[in-house]
Order: C-alpha cells, then structure tokens, then sequence
C-alpha cells in the first residue's frame, strides 16, 4: 500500500486537475462566444433545451450521478488512508520530533556498513520499525542478525524512539 497510495493520489489529482480546465476552458469559450453574440463554438445551439428537458429519472442523469459519486467516494477513500508519519516523536520531550526519512537512511547506512550485509531496507511506521538486510552470501552470516539487533537497540536507545523493530535477513540459501 505504501506504493499504491501515493500514485493513486497523483493520478486522480491528474485526472480532477485535467477536467477542471477542460471545463474551465469549455466555460471560458462559450462565455466570449455568447459575449460577442455569435452562435455557441463547441456545444450545440439547442443544448440548454436538451438540458432543461432532462428529469432527474433519465437514465442519462442517474449515470453521471452514480459516477460523479463513485469518483468522489474514491477520492475521499484515498485522502483519508493512513500514510507513513514525517517525522517520529522523542520519547519524553514534547514537541521533539526525528524527520522519518532521515532516521530511514541513517539506519540503512549504518547496516550496510556491518560484516555480511550488502543492502539494508529501513522502513519506519508510527509504532514499528522494518527492517530487511540482503546479503551476498549462500549460507545465514553468522552472527548478522544479532549484530543488526544490537545496531538497531542502540540506535533507538540512543535517540529515545518508541519503536518495535522487526528484521528480516535474506541470503542466497533463504530467509532469516
């Protein structure tokens, strides 16, 4: 989801953004046409009586209502999903916040420098730190998996931050 979201933000926010200038300009074109008492430009000269003949029943009418719905109950559906927190409070100090993206590379660097570890995904929540190490080599790294535990204890130790870390590490032979 964490991937999902973000991109189905942007493409409706494309698609809502696309169909207010069309309709923007569809409105500013037909203003000056109207202005200039010429014959309307893109929509037909008998449209506004085609339109005031229409009842709320016409099947024309539930289906641009149905979809004129659902857009807009996705669209509340997206904005209201929980993202990831920018920034993760300091245990004990109110107001003091670590930037969530920082704290991520900082940690990924910092476990990609042990023996035996060749990548580190760091992902940080509100309560729970993930944390999935590669590594190169065919059989478990001896001694990987403690040494990151304590990298991570020590680290959330040291900056007073209330999460869980959870750690995956992945090797050519399988999966810690």
């Amino acid at each position: 989801m964490r991937l999902i979201i973000p991109v189905l933000t942007r493409v409706l926010s494309a698609l809502a953004s696309l169909a207010l200038i069309g309709v923007g300009s569809l409105l500013v074109v037909e203003v000056v046409a109207a202005a200039l008492d010429a014959d309307p430009v893109l929509l037909p000269s008998d449209y506004a009586d085609r339109v005031a003949g229409l009842a709320w029943d016409d099947r024309s009418m539930v289906t641009a209502l149905a979809a004129t719905a659902g857009v807009g109950v996705v669209a509340l559906l997206v904005g209201m999903w929980r993202r990831a927190p920018l920034t993760i409070p300091v245990e004990g100090r109110s107001g003091v916040a670590i930037e969530r993206r920082g704290l991520e590379g900082s940690l990924s660097r910092r476990l990609t420098g042990l023996d035996g570890v060749s990548g580190a995904r760091v992902r940080a929540g509100r309560r729970r730190l993930r944390v999935r190490i590669d590594s190169r080599r065919r059989v478990a790294p001896e001694g990987a998996h403690e040494a990151v535990r304590e990298v991570l204890d020590r680290e959330l130790a040291d900056q007073r931050l209330d999460l869980r870390p959870s750690v995956r590490l992945r090797y050519r032979g399988g999966e810690l």
